[in-house]
């Protein structure tokens, strides 16, 4: 299942990243299911962070907290 969800999130990654040049690049994804909500944010251009939550999580509070965690580490670097 997990590979399942990893796969299903890197192809709306390459769908979104096609379609880059006309409604920007992606910050963040969210997919709702009865049982859980599936989160996808990208780090970079290699990398793909998920995250499964509860399903009536408040996913807009983790999305801020991880985007400040994320522009952070490119500060520091």
């Amino acid at each position: 299942e997990v590979h399942m969800s990893i796969h299903y999130a890197l192809q709306k990654r390459d769908l979104y990243t096609n379609l880059e040049y006309k409604i920007g690049r992606e910050r963040s994804s969210i997919t709702e299911y009865d049982v859980v909500t599936m989160i996808s944010i990208p780090v970079n251009s290699n990398e793909l962070l998920l995250i499964s939550t509860e399903p009536r999580a408040d996913y807009l509070k983790i999305i801020d907290f991880i985007h400040a965690a994320l522009d952070s580490q490119k500060n520091s670097e």
